[in-house]
């Protein structure tokens, strides 16, 4: 049995109904400390950060707190957003954006994956400076966290080092690099532009 199990079952060993909503409502506020607190980053949270928050009343929001994690939601948290789409004319794309929060079937990472893969383009159109490329490109490439084989991204990477090192001619590495971009563009479906 898991440590957590134990630690939550052991608590509730009538496994009543209530026993397993108090359960659920301390997992959905530590859900809550972790997403203000943390210190983590993933292209889903920098998703996230990027879209601007309402301006909510913050009185209330130990109260809307308080009834999210029983699993209702207020009319007056409803007004207060329905109000604030109102007064600030946010747009169909907005809730759209918001409405991807929580969408198992989204790919956050994409657009990460796709600036690496306009650098090598890039690169590739002459548009990058080898030793400008060789710096950016690793930390760019620590944003994705895909499955793609790790060896298209990571070996990229290690190219870029040994070129810093000045382990590699110009020509080597651009040829080197080529060699991955074929990959990648594979990898990912991507078309040149």
């Amino acid at each position: 049995m898991p440590k957590a199990e134990k630690i939550f079952l052991s608590n509730h060993r009538n496994n009543s109904l209530q026993q397993q909503k108090i359960t659920e409502m301390i997992v959905f506020k530590e859900l809550i400390v972790y997403l203000i607190n943390t210190k983590d980053s993933n292209s889903f949270l920098r998703f996230i950060k990027e879209i601007q928050p309402l301006e909510l009343d913050i009185g209330l929001l130990n109260d809307y707190l308080s009834e999210l994690s029983q699993g209702t939601i207020s009319q007056s948290l409803i007004n207060e957003v329905e109000y604030q789409y109102e007064e600030n004319s946010y747009s169909i794309e907005r809730m759209e954006m918001v409405d991807l929060i929580g969408d198992t079937n989204v790919m956050f990472e994409f657009k990460d994956i796709k600036e690496c893969f306009n650098m090598i383009e890039g690169l590739m159109n002459g548009d990058y400076d080898y030793k400008e490329f060789a710096m950016q490109f690793p930390k760019k490439l620590e944003l994705v966290e895909d499955e793609c084989p790790p060896e298209v991204l990571n070996g990229i990477s290690e190219l870029c080092s040994n070129y810093l090192s000045k382990n590699t001619s110009d020509a080597d590495f651009f040829q080197q690099v080529k060699n991955h971009y074929i990959s990648f563009e594979e990898c990912y479906n991507f078309e040149s532009e």
